[in-house]
């Protein structure tokens, strides 16, 4: 019996809207995945497999207060109206709009998407999971359509009953509204292009009015009527795909760099709105001959041919670190194979061989790809992760993940210059109380405001020219809270086995050093 077990929108940023600018409607973003393998867009999705799996009503809820009362469009659909935001209900379509002068416009929102599902579900069958923002209904009572007749049904059989069981999927993106962009760029500013080969890929970051900095390569796909262009210098050398940036070498190493540029064109953004600042992309030459690797830890090289052999790639690190990445390498390998929770390596350690490959990159550090908060004032250096915001708690404690649900995230002219925390929170009821339903009492402590309000100093950091592209982490999406959460490392090139015996291979990355500034 085939089932949901996925409900989201496939994208890799939250979605950020210029005033001026409108969404593609969000139902068309939606994908829902069948069996753990096969993703559909609604529309997309064959009427059988609808009728298959039990597909219902699909429902929008944006979370802001209403500024008015809603009103209907030429084509039927519902508006519903916040500070500087019409949201359309029947398609999730979202239209940001001009704020009268000395009006403070809603930043950001949250937008659930509701799916109902029917499944018919025998007695002897567990309910299908799925993922982690699917929520399980209850049974309704009844049978399978020609249950119990010979006749099968929708998920039933010739062999007895099934019930009709309401499953309810949900998914939830954060929807941010700026006034005017002030500065786009690719990253990373330069990148190795391998001779003969294609793979490089810049991300677009922007800064906008409001001090936010956030990841548009996505627009394209998500903002109506928006074109995005890229160009090369000298396509002769490296050639870029005008819509994805992909870079592609087909010449020899040589120099100078060539400049990669993109473009962007909507009636919302200036006239002659510059171009962004160019990709550096250098052309390097591809390996010619095997490297040797170095043995760290086990039964010997010898027994290579009959254990398992681990071998850890260096990514991030530079010329002259290569004594600092065997270290890294040899302190893992010891972790693995004696730690009593990531069994069986301890009880296969006499079995496992690890090595090492030390191969330097072009730049220190590993992209880092969400979110982060630079330490106040002259700390020591330190990265902070965003917090998650509380997608599954309606009532508690408030605490600052909950706030974060039910307020937003602040940004930088939320605050006046120079304002004390004491101040801006004395003001905190007020100041929120124009964009959302707040509960009451609302209690916040200072103490809780004040983290809060450090959150508008948020960033991102630069994407990094490294050997292997190793990325850790992933966009700000608060759709894709995991829980617990859980963090991940994809490495951005293929990897090849060595020689002729089979190597299972880890990207050793070492974690950037600094930010780049949002400018």
């Amino acid at each position: 019996m085939a089932v949901v077990t996925g409900f989201s929108w496939p994208l890799e940023c939250e979605v950020h809207v210029l005033s001026g600018m409108t969404t593609q409607p969000l139902r068309d973003l939606l994908r829902v995945t069948i069996d753990n393998s096969q993703p559909f867009a609604l529309d997309n999705m064959p009427l059988s497999v609808q009728t298959a799996v039990g597909l219902g009503r699909l429902s929008f809820e944006p979370v802001f207060k209403q500024a008015r009362s809603n009103t209907t469009t030429a084509q039927g659909n519902t508006l519903v109206h916040g500070n500087g935001v019409d949201f359309e209900l029947e398609t999730g379509r979202v239209i940001a709009l001009p704020v009268p002068a000395g009006q403070r416009r809603m930043r950001n929102f949250l937008v659930w998407a509701e799916l109902e599902i029917v499944e018919y579900i025998k007695d002897t069958e567990e309910m299908p999971i799925g993922d982690d923002h699917s929520v399980l209904g209850v049974p309704v009572g009844g049978e399978a359509p020609g249950s119990g007749s010979g006749s099968g049904g929708s998920g039933g059989s010739s062999t007895g009953p099934a019930t009709p069981v309401a499953r309810t999927a949900l998914t939830v993106i954060r929807i941010h509204v700026h006034d005017r962009i002030r500065n786009w760029w690719p990253t990373p500013g330069k990148l190795r292009v391998v001779s003969g080969s294609a793979g490089s890929l810049p991300r677009l970051l922007a800064e906008f009015d409001d001090g936010v900095a956030a990841d548009i390569s996505d627009w394209p796909g998500v903002i109506e009527g928006l074109r995005l262009d890229w160009t090369s210098a000298d396509p002769a050398r490296v050639q870029v795909d005008a819509s994805t940036g992909l870079l592609r070498s087909i010449s020899a190493p040589s120099t100078p760099a060539v400049d990669i540029r993109a473009t962007l064109n909507h009636p919302a953004l200036p006239p002659g709105f510059a171009p962004s600042a160019p990709v550096s992309a250098h052309v390097v030459t591809a390996w010619s001959q095997a490297r040797p690797v170095t043995f760290i830890a086990g039964p010997g090289p010898r027994r290579h041919e009959s254990a398992t052999n681990i071998l850890f790639l260096a990514d991030g690190f530079i010329a002259g670190e290569e004594a600092r990445f065997r270290e890294l390498v040899a302190r893992l390998a010891n972790l693995i194979v004696s730690r009593e929770d990531i069994q069986p390596f301890k009880l296969l350690r006499e079995s496992i061989n690890f090595w090492g490959l030390f191969l330097a990159s072009e730049e220190s550090g590993t992209t880092l790809l969400s979110e982060h908060l630079a330490p106040p004032g002259n700390a020591a250096f330190k990265l902070d992760e965003m917090p998650d915001a509380d997608l599954e708690h309606e009532t508690g404690p408030l605490t600052l993940e909950r706030l974060i649900r039910l307020i937003g995230l602040p940004v930088p002219t939320d605050f006046g210059a120079g304002e004390s925390d004491a101040d801006a929170f004395a003001r905190l009821v007020s100041f929120l109380a124009n964009d959302f339903v707040l509960p009451m009492p609302f209690n916040v402590d200072l103490a809780t405001f004040v983290a809060w309000r450090r959150l508008a100093g948020r960033g991102l950091v630069e994407s990094r020219d490294t050997l292997f592209a190793v990325q850790a982490g992933g966009r700000p999406f608060v759709g894709r809270r995991p829980s617990p959460r859980r963090h991940w490392i994809v490495a951005g090139s293929r990897m090849t086995t060595l020689r002729r015996w089979s190597a299972r291979f880890i990207a050793t990355s070492k974690t950037a050093d600094r930010p780049s500034a949002c400018r």
